[in-house]
């Protein structure tokens, strides 16, 4: 597949591969830089970092030299072509959001993008799962569970609202696609580490909300974050999360995060875990 039918297949816009293709990194150095991830293909630690100096577009290229050995490895699992291009078009997600957060192009989370392009995430519908790890604060809920133990990590891709039927069979669909392509993988609990999950929202939204909804599903950790930036920066696509005073809230969401904060309070990213079964 040329470069063109590549991006197209990706979902690449028009400004984004204009932009993509003029940065023209060193190529020896992108290949170097995907030699090295492709042994890390499938595996949970920590791939080697890119090279310092490098744009979020050095990271772009690095994915697109990828993409050949992850769509094979995809075929290795018997992954679905549908799942498999749903799942690698986080690259034209993530260039997008870039352009609309700083108005120019880039790559947004460049270090999550490359960790879908091992193989470690799969999107199913309106979600994503990604072989993780239990970790060391839900280990400490769970004494059946180390840390190191099999767990699904629940990612929420900026594509609409979180309605509830289209999570349940996400969640579902993450059951049967795991057992079926990642046996040798023990289905553990999913957790997730979100400002969704904060429960101060409930106080600004109603009980219905999608938002509330996807909260309850979790059984919430007792530690927090206070990242009043994440919320913002997620929820306004804001280059400048601490300017407060240029943003303007037109929904029911927007309205809470920025009355909470004016009011004094703070945002904070909580962790929840639930079974899937």
């Amino acid at each position: 597949m040329n470069l063109d039918a590549t991006l197209d297949q990706l979902g690449v816009l028009p400004a984004d591969r204009r932009d993509l293709i003029e940065a023209r990194p060193d190529p020896d150095l992108v290949q170097e830089s995907a030699v090295r991830i492709l042994v890390t293909f499938g595996q949970r630690d920590s791939a080697p970092a890119l090279p310092q100096g490098t744009d979020s577009y050095f990271a772009a290229h690095v994915c697109l030299a990828l993409l050949p050995h992850i769509r094979s490895y995809h075929r290795s699992r018997d992954i679905p072509d549908d799942v498999s291009w749903a799942t690698l078009r986080v690259l034209a997600d993530n260039l997008a959001r870039h352009r609309r957060i700083y108005g120019v192009g880039g790559l947004d989370g460049s270090r999550w993008v490359v960790r879908v392009y091992r193989g470690l995430a799969y999107r199913l519908g309106r979600l994503v799962f990604e072989c993780a790890h239990v970790g060391a604060p839900l280990a400490a809920v769970r004494p059946d569970l180390g840390p190191l133990d099999d767990a699904l990590g629940v990612h929420v891709p900026s594509s609409g609202p979180l309605i509830p039927a289209e999570c349940d069979e996400a969640f579902s669909r993450a059951v049967r696609f795991f057992g079926e392509h990642f046996p040798e993988q023990v289905l553990g609990p999913a957790h997730c580490h979100s400002w969704l999950l904060d429960p101060q929202l409930a106080d600004y939204l109603p009980a219905q909300s999608n938002i509330v909804r996807f909260a309850s599903r979790f059984r919430l950790l007792p530690n927090d974050d206070e990242n009043d930036r994440a919320i913002v920066r997620w929820v306004f696509e804001s280059a400048d999360p601490a300017n407060l005073d240029a943003l303007t809230a037109k929904t029911s969401l927007e309205r809470a995060v920025l009355g909470h904060l004016r009011a004094g309070g703070q945002w904070r990213e909580r962790r929840g875990w639930l079974e899937l079964y």
